[in-house]
This record gives C-alpha cells, structure tokens and sequence, in this order.
C-alpha cells in the first residue's frame, strides 16, 4: 500500500502537533506519525495519576479544525528507502509513505551521565522518576 502527503510530521507531541497546524495553513495533506497509540508524548499523554493538561486540549481542538491533518499512531518507520519516502510498519500491516516535506519531533532523551553508586537499585534519574509515576508507582 502507498500514500502520499505534502508533509509527515514524525512525533504526536507538543512539538509535532505544533508543526502540524502550521504546516495545515498550507492547505496540503499532512500526516502526524507516532509509534504511540495516541498523542501527546511524554510530556501530555495522559497517565493514570495525572490528566492532560489543558494546553493539550487546547491543541487537539486545533488540530479538528484542519481536515487535511490525518493521524497514523502505532507506526514505526523502518526505513527510508529514497528521498521522499519512508517504510512503515503497523501491528498488521507495512505501507510506503510518499512526502514532500519531513518534520523530525521525536521528542527529547534524558542526558543520564554516571556517578558514584548510579547503578545501584533504586537510583533513577529525572526521565525514569516520571515514567514511574506515570506508571502509578508510589
């Protein structure tokens, strides 16, 4: 299967939603692309302790403002094989991805740099603490 777009943006979160509404003013088809089963990246998707914040829902309106931005979750590029193209893969099936125009969101890694005692159980740095509490760990 193949599809065609005038802009994939790789990334659901803050940023990649950002990107889409821009890149939608255009009037062109634009994909949003995210391994994830629904947007909002780390930093807005919802956990079972905290909600997602207001300026998500925000963003999400915005974006059902646009019926020319369509959402792709739980697909990862496996390759990408030409300029222009990508190879995705879903749970039950692949496609080739045509674009014109590709925006990187993919978000941000925690700089974790060693210390005396780092690898000790129980020690986490800033990025583990929160997947922990999204996790519901007390």
């Amino acid at each position: 299967m193949e599809k065609e777009y005038d802009v994939v943006v790789v990334g659901a979160g803050p940023a990649g939603l950002s990107a889409a509404i821009a890149a939608a003013e255009s009037g062109g088809r634009i994909l949003i692309l995210d391994n994830n089963p629904q947007a909002g990246g780390q930093i807005w998707r919802a956990g079972p302790i905290f909600p997602v914040p207001e300026m998500a829902q925000q963003k999400y309106q915005q974006i059902k403002a646009y019926p020319n931005i369509e959402f792709m979750f739980g697909a990862k590029i496996v390759a990408a094989p030409f300029v222009g193209q990508l190879l995705v893969e879903r749970p039950h099936d692949s496609l080739n991805l045509s674009y014109r125009q590709l925006i990187l969101c993919t978000g941000a890694r925690e700089l974790f740099l060693p210390f005396p005692g780092w690898t000790l159980p129980g020690v986490t740095g800033a990025g583990g603490l929160q997947a922990l509490i999204k996790a519901g760990t007390p």
